[in-house]
């Protein structure tokens, strides 16, 4: 049963050991482990039976190969029901992936500049409470109360007592809600500008992610023909047809292609930490990311990215908002530059005469300059925010413009490449390997091509990761995907 035990246990680990995360791990050397646990399964079954049978025969009246075809039929079933659990188990391991969206709603839950943001907006949320309140200060209240001398004989207390509060004219409440309401308004922009920044951030991290995969598959493809190369080669070098210099040749080929596939997987290591650190929540081993191109079925035009951007760029609706607000901050000092607020007051005091109630009223008069000189400093605020926004805006267009030729240009090359340079390269070296094979061409020759195929697969998903680095950066700079900005252009 040991032995049973162990080679189930083996057998087990090396179905579901994942080939994708090994640096090279060759087909033939996975189906020669197979090979050998199933034997050794099979070994440890007919041991059991042997066991088994004997025991049970001495036992039952049952002829022996009754028994036998009894157990046979337990044994297949046994192995059916194991492989069924072990796929099914890869199948529910397989089936823990993370995508772009969820991933995205990750990091809006844990990451802490989020969080301090809607902090900022709730703060702004409460001074507007305290803008809104109608007394911003509070009520004042005096009593006085005099001891008189003796007069006629008699001792005479009088007092009394006022109760002031300020009241606000010319609109200023309404001025101090406006700057506190624009104030949430920035608060919640700022809150938007970071989940977008997360988002883009994310958006380049899985393109990483997909095309460092990609080069792991196209180097795993390499090594797949370097290793075929070495094995014609040996062969070729036993028999004297080539010098051993060239077959130390694909050997040095063959080390440094591990040794580059090593940095890639090193760097895909890196992305998901960074993908980490963005979620801020860790991300298990057996947990598969799913990374993919996005699609760009319909690309916007150039006029309208700048339209759409004039309206929904962070930075355009940031100056557009500081400004209303310096508007609102101009208007309220400017009604309190030739009167500020006015005190009312209702009095009591009591005499010789009685009892006596009445009311006062306090008007600042206006001698001091300090107040108007506050408005003109708003007013000037307003204009710059003025120019401020005219050359954000000069701006803003100078980089779309750049940012959208760049895209175009990588577009065609990337059209170019997918249409003609590789299948060429593709083809000939699929050729080219016939011919070598057949010792048509030498191995200079073959190594020309296989260079040409291992270049264009390189250049052009460098070129994959600037088309789609650019359209990011574009998106961002607009204020929003490209799908958006093709449905609002069209309406």
């Amino acid at each position: 049963m040991d032995i049973l035990k162990s080679a189930v246990d083996e057998l087990r680990d090396t179905i579901r050991t994942p080939v994708e995360n090994k640096a090279i791990y060759s087909v033939t050397v996975l189906d020669f482990r197979f090979s050998i646990l199933i034997y050794r399964l099979k070994s440890s079954f007919q041991k059991l039976e042997i066991q088994t049978v004997t025991l049970y025969s001495r036992f039952l009246e049952f002829p022996p190969f009754v028994f036998k075809m009894f157990l046979n039929s337990f044994k297949t079933s046994l192995i059916i029901i194991f492989l069924l659990s072990t796929g099914l188990s890869s199948y529910a391991t397989d089936s823990q992936k993370l995508d772009m969206a969820a991933a995205f709603q990750m990091a809006l839950q844990n990451n802490k500049e989020i969080a301090v943001a809607q902090k900022i907006i709730d703060r702004s949320r409460l001074e507007l409470k305290g803008a809104s309140r109608f007394f911003q200060e509070s009520p004042e209240l005096t009593w006085e109360v005099k001891d008189r001398d003796k007069l006629n004989d008699k001792n005479r207390t009088d007092y009394g007592g006022a109760l002031s509060f300020p009241v606000e004219i010319k609109g200023q409440r309404k001025y101090r809600k406006q700057k506190a309401i624009i104030n949430i308004q920035i608060a919640e922009l700022e809150l938007d500008k970071k989940k977008e920044k997360i988002k883009n951030r994310l958006k380049e991290l899985f393109l990483e992610n997909y095309l460092l995969k990609e080069k792991i598959s196209s180097i795993k493809k390499i090594f797949g023909i370097e290793e075929n190369l070495m094995k014609i080669m040996e062969i070729q070098t036993k028999q004297g047809e080539i010098p051993r210099v060239k077959l130390n040749m694909i050997k040095l080929e063959m080390a440094q292609t591990k040794e580059e596939l090593f940095k890639i997987m090193r760097s895909l290591t890196i992305n998901r930490k960074n993908i980490e650190m963005i979620t801020s929540q860790q991300i298990k081993k057996d947990i598969k990311i799913v990374s993919g191109l996005p699609g760009y079925s319909y690309f916007p035009n150039i006029e309208q990215i700048v339209n759409y951007a004039k309206q929904h760029n962070y930075e355009m609706k940031n100056i557009i908002l500081r400004k209303e607000r310096f508007l609102s901050d101009y208007k309220l000092k400017k009604s309190k530059v030739f009167m500020s607020n006015v005190s009312v007051a209702l009095t009591y005091a009591r005499d010789d005469n009685g009892n006596v109630t009445g009311g006062a009223v306090s008007i600042p008069l206006p001698f001091t300059t300090r107040k108007k000189s506050d408005a003109l400093v708003a007013k000037k605020t307003i204009e710059i925010a003025d120019l401020k926004k005219e050359r954000k805006q000069r701006q803003l267009i100078l980089e779309i413009n750049q940012k959208y030729a760049s895209i175009h240009n990588f577009a065609e090359r990337k059209r170019i490449y997918e249409k003609e340079i590789l299948p060429l390269a593709q083809q000939n070296i699929e050729d080219t390997k016939k011919l070598y094979e057949k010792g048509e061409i030498n191995f200079l020759s073959f190594e020309r091509v296989w260079d040409q195929w291992r270049g264009s697969r390189r250049e052009y998903l460098d070129i994959l990761q600037n088309y789609y680095g650019q359209l990011f950066s574009l998106e961002l700079l607009a204020g929003g995907e490209m799908q958006e900005i093709l449905k609002e252009g069209e309406q």
